[in-house]
Parts: C-alpha cells; sequence; structure tokens
C-alpha cells in the first residue's frame, strides 16, 4: 500500500490565511479606510471562515492499494471513499489556478462504475500532496508519482 499523505495542518492553514489576509489588508488599505472597523472585522471573519473551509473539503489523502483505492479527508472525517481499480474507467490528474493565481490546485476526477454498473464521476481535490522538488528523495511519494503508479497499475490516466 501506498498513502499519499497531504502535508496540510491546521496551524499551516491558519498561518497561510493569516498571511494573505495581512498582505490583503497591505493592498486594499484604500478601500478600507472608507469602512467602519465593526465591518471590516465581520468581512474579515467570513474570509477567514470561508477559506478554511475550502482547505478542509480540498484536503484529501490517497491510499493506493493492489485492488482498490481508498480516498480519505483528513478534517472532518468525512468517510473514506473506497473504489476497485477493476471498476475505474478513467483517471483525470488536472492542475487549475482560477482559485488562486499563485498556486495551483490539484485535482483527480476518477470515472468509475459502482456494483450494479451505473457510472460515476467523482472529484477528489489533493491540496496538501506536494509535486515532486529537487531536494525530495526519488522514494518521495508526490502527485507525480501518484500519477506514474496509477499508470502501473494499467488504470487508463491522463494528465491534462
Amino acid at each position: 500500500m501506498e498513502e499519499y499523505k497531504s502535508n496540510i495542518n491546521v496551524k499551516t492553514i491558519f498561518f497561510l490565511h493569516l498571511y494573505a489576509l495581512i498582505i490583503g489588508v497591505y493592498v486594499w488599505i484604500d478601500i478600507l479606510s472608507y469602512l467602519s472597523w465593526e465591518t471590516i472585522g465581520i468581512a474579515l471573519s467570513i474570509y477567514i471562515i470561508l477559506l478554511i473551509a475550502f482547505t478542509i473539503v480540498t484536503n484529501n489523502d490517497i491510499k493506493l492499494y493492489d485492488d482498490k483505492i481508498e480516498i480519505v479527508n483528513r478534517f472532518l472525517h468525512r468517510g473514506t471513499v473506497e473504489i476497485d481499480l477493476i471498476d475505474i474507467d478513467k483517471i483525470f490528474f488536472k492542475k487549475d489556478s482560477w482559485i488562486n493565481i499563485f498556486s495551483e490546485y490539484k485535482y483527480l476526477i476518477i470515472i468509475y462504475k459502482d456494483k450494479m454498473g451505473f457510472k460515476h464521476k467523482k472529484k477528489v481535490y489533493c491540496f496538501g500532496i506536494r509535486y515532486h522538488g529537487y531536494e525530495d528523495p526519488p522514494s518521495f511519494l508526490s502527485f507525480e508519482s501518484l500519477y506514474e503508479q496509477m499508470g502501473k497499475k494499467q488504470i487508463n490516466v491522463s494528465w491534462t
């Protein structure tokens, strides 16, 4: 079994969004000068809650077994999703930067059949699974190595 774990924890989320908040306040200081402190506090609270909620939803671990793939949400423990490898028709590896222009969000689109034979499409965000870096050892489990391991297991995968 290979486990592709997210490197994001609650402390990282807090400091990441605090940093974004400080930069945002610095950039938009002229706009904020026309608002009251209560309005600024409410707007910043809503902003932080939405960013933390988005990070929680997009933070999944992926466990790749010989016969199945298991997707686990790290924060809310909303349960795990297990899909047999023989039921998978295709997996698309994607990256987008439409939400945050400073980093790309990685996700999988898994097209599979259930036990009754109906096709389903599941989008799995992999926000915390890192890309392979130069400083990482060759055995490091990254987003790219997940793609390679699925290809070795004869799963129809493509990178778009």
